[in-house]
């Protein structure tokens, strides 16, 4: 969706786009999943998402189905027909003051059906011609021809054959060229976001990514784009998408934290119908989250709550103007967000990368630990060192 995100939420994305990462740990807009329930550091803005956490209990056999059929075997043991284990789901928590806003801990726990999604992601996705990418607009991206390995033909960019590839730049309506020759180890320095299928088609998604997330979710998957970001090029803030249906931010690779803003509080209040939405937070606490924002208005506006050099609230100055919502969630790889309800209009981007979250992704990749290497893979080892990938479906 495009537009300019409110100064308030930009402004609070800078804020922890600068930030230290174990301050940040310490703020009551920053919210850690993995550490629900832990007494030591509480969320004040995390709490239980007590009839979608039902429902997720009581599927997660269906889930287990849902792995077994995307990796083709079982994690946990030798037996290859299709079976379940009988284990409990990490909980689905909700934020509080995003209605419909809902995250799933570890909701792709199982190792191969992670590694799998991130090799058929960066692999065959990214070398599918009819795949879209950032590149497309100033490149004429050539595609690597598929190779044998074991008797089965693969495509990817990380092929040894595929080193050789350049890709020519288009030329500008001047008659100059709009950059320089793109080698294939560039592709991936310059590399943002991709399609995951072809973009002109809708429900052009691989079966086998759309079985996966709608066999896990009340989701239905008509399309799909893969975000690569790092601290050097973080994925910008983006609105989600509106009215036009529930989507899911999957996590993979490093971990990142996630700003989510949410305007126009009244309207927040009339959504929150639902036993989950419970109540929204008081306007006055995201004001004072905002003070110290760096926004050129911020002596300009008498109506925003103050805060004392000791940390205390001055409530001598009131307002009633509303003021977004804020959060900065900690995503691991393997978490996810699931947009629904007014959540969807919510303003949501990856303000930090956290290099060193992710060993084997890091350091590895594409040669995961224990498995069998691609032939001549190895030279890409840690390619994707301080990266990671958000795969949005909707």
């Amino acid at each position: 969706m495009a537009g300019t995100p409110p100064v308030q939420i930009r402004d609070f994305y800078r804020r922890i786009q600068n930030s230290d990462t174990d301050a940040l740990a310490q703020q009551p807009y920053y919210v850690d999943p993995r550490a629900f329930n832990n007494p030591v550091s509480p969320s004040p803005l995390l709490r239980l998402a007590t009839l979608r956490n039902a429902a997720w209990q009581e599927s997660y056999h269906a889930v287990q189905e849902a792995f077994f059929d995307f990796a083709g075997r079982c994690m946990y043991c030798a037996n290859t027909k299709r079976h379940i284990h009988g284990m409990q789901a990490s909980p689905v928590l909700e934020v509080v003051g995003f209605p419909g806003l809902y995250i799933y801990p570890k909701l792709l726990s199982n190792a191969l059906v992670h590694r799998g999604l991130i090799d058929m992601l960066m692999h065959d996705q990214l070398a599918d011609p009819a795949t879209r990418t950032n590149l497309h607009e100033k490149y004429h991206v050539t595609y690597p021809e598929p190779s044998i390995t074991k008797g089965e033909a693969n495509t990817s960019f990380f092929d040894p054959a595929a080193s050789q590839l350049k890709m020519q730049p288009r030329l500008e309506g001047s008659g100059d060229w709009t950059a320089s020759p793109l080698t294939t180890r560039a592709l991936l320095d310059k590399l943002r976001w991709f399609t995951v299928g072809d973009a002109s088609a809708d429900g052009s998604m691989p079966p086998k990514i759309r079985a996966l997330v709608e066999n896990i979710l009340p989701i239905k998957a008509h399309s799909a784009t893969a975000y690569v970001s790092s601290n050097q090029d973080p994925l910008e803030l983006r609105q989600g998408h509106g009215d036009a249906g529930t989507f899911l931010d999957t996590s993979l690779g490093c971990d990142g934290v996630v700003v989510v803003g949410l305007e126009d509080s009244g309207e927040r209040e009339r959504g929150a119908t639902s036993s989950e939405a419970h109540s929204v937070v008081d306007a006055d606490c995201w004001r004072d989250l905002l003070v110290g924002s760096d926004s050129e208005d911020d002596e300009k506006a008498p109506d925003r709550q103050h805060v004392s050099e000791a940390g205390n609230r001055d409530d001598t100055i009131t307002s009633t103007r509303n003021t977004p919502c804020l959060a900065a969630i900690h995503l691991r790889s393997t978490d996810a967000l699931l947009f629904t309800g007014l959540s969807r209009r919510a303003w949501y981007g990856v303000a930090k990368v956290l290099p060193g979250s992710s060993p084997a992704f890091e350091q590895q990749w594409p040669c995961w630990p224990g498995t069998v290497e691609r032939r001549g893979q190895d030279n890409w080892k840690g390619c994707m060192k301080g990266r990671r990938i958000d795969l949005v479906v909707g």
